[in-house]
């Protein structure tokens, strides 16, 4: 009924025109038949007469049905009918999976002033974890140069892998003799790395002796991969000079 409705509101202007046409040709059919009965002499040129002006009043009031009907149907029903209501579109089933948590350590608090003035950075202020050591790093945090037991000196560069679900950043530390203990921050960079160049620090600033580097990195809600802990030995002119031994001053006629 909906689309027959629609159909007749599209070609209401042509219904129009061809009922207009049919009473047009009606009312004449009218006219004929009245003049026909004024001159009719037979009874059945009468009966002729009039059966033809019932048949132009019945057409003429057809038409005008027509016409009515399909005005109503253009201009009180068809606005009424609105648009067909949309079915619900099925909502899809998606079955998501948590990725999991390296560790269950959070970033607690923000890098503090550095303990000692030797290191560009600060004291660490990771919470005590066990890194792994070397070769055995993780993939998302692994140092591969320099390696374990390694001497280094001057600008020494690190290489490996920082990355992890969610990156937000990574850090360098050293803990040694110098740092009295504690992890110091070398420097940190919020870019991941994959088997890449992760950046260098300033050996000359520490004395000779045996460090840990270590390599730490953080997802976005502050969570970090188990630790990544490379032994190096460091080799410094800080300390290497040995004290002058005193010569005695020769004195006059000696």
């Amino acid at each position: 009924m909906r689309t027959l409705i629609r159909f007749v509101t599209r070609i209401h202007i042509i219904i129009y025109l061809l009922c207009g046409i049919g009473i047009f040709f009606a009312i004449r059919t009218l006219v004929l038949s009245r003049r026909a009965r004024r001159i009719a002499i037979y009874p059945m040129e009468h009966e002729t007469a009039r059966n033809l002006r019932v048949r132009a009043f019945s057409t003429i009031a057809s038409l005008v049905a027509v016409i009515g009907g399909t005005y109503v149907l253009v201009n009180i029903v068809e606005p009424n009918l609105g648009t067909p209501p949309d079915l619900p579109t099925p909502t899809p089933v998606v079955f998501l999976t948590q990725a999991p948590t390296s560790t269950p350590y959070r970033l607690l608090f923000a890098t503090v002033t550095p303990t000692i003035a030797l290191l560009p950075g600060g004291e660490s202020a990771l919470p005590s974890a066990e890194g792994l050591r070397g070769a055995d790093c993780l993939l998302g945090a692994r140092i591969t140069s320099p390696v374990e037991g390694e001497t280094v000196s001057g600008q020494v560069g690190v290489e490996g892998d920082a990355n992890t679900v969610n990156f937000a950043q990574y850090k360098l530390e050293i803990r040694g003799a110098a740092t009295g203990g504690a992890w110091a921050v070398v420097n940190n960079f919020n870019r991941p790395v994959l088997d890449d160049y992760l950046g260098a620090w300033d050996s000359t600033s520490l004395p000779s002796g045996d460090y840990t580097l270590r390599l730490v990195v953080f997802d976005t809600e502050g969570n970090f991969v188990t630790p990544c802990e490379v032994g190096i030995v460091v080799q410094s002119s800080i300390g290497a000079l040995s004290t002058p031994t005193p010569t005695s001053t020769p004195t006059p006629g000696g």
